[in-house]
């Protein structure tokens, strides 16, 4: 699949990378909309890149943490999505075990990860996503209207 990887400051490619792997529990999204937030804008100029240690490696990864998309497979396990389903993502990834997670504040949890950040983001033609981070939309409303 073709997805922008961003190296450093100026420094985003379009490159081929392989499809994610499909884990139980997880679902693979066609992105279908994206937005350039603030904070893809800040470390795409920024002139002191901070390497971010991806599923693609040290310094470089898939920017894009306000996405949705259609589902086009579902991993072993998932029961409230199906194939076809439209989506808005919620983009931290969390362990719902620490104290944080257990009081509801997930954005704090010790060992959370963001897709766009760690995990694969929007500015490519597939993702994977946990099932209870995705939110179904009606397959009769815009795809622009969902992220902004």
């Amino acid at each position: 699949m073709k997805a922008g990887i961003l190296y450093g400051p100026r420094d985003l490619r379009i490159e081929e990378i392989d499809i994610p792997e499909l884990t139980p529990g997880w679902v693979l999204l066609k992105i279908r909309t994206v937005g350039i937030c603030g904070s893809d804008l800040h470390l795409y100029k920024e002139k002191t890149f901070i390497p971010i240690s991806s599923v693609l490696g040290e310094g470089k990864y898939v920017p894009g943490h306000e996405l949705a998309g259609e589902v086009k497979e579902v991993g072993e396990g998932v029961e409230s999505l199906q194939e076809g389903d439209r989506v808005v993502v919620e983009p931290t990834i969390n362990c719902g075990k620490c104290n944080w997670c257990k009081i509801g504040l997930f954005n704090l949890c010790e060992s959370s990860g963001l897709i766009g950040f760690y995990y694969i983001g929007g500015l490519a033609e597939y993702c994977v996503v946990p099932e209870e981070k995705c939110f179904k939309l009606s397959k009769k409303s815009a795809w622009q209207s969902k992220i902004s």
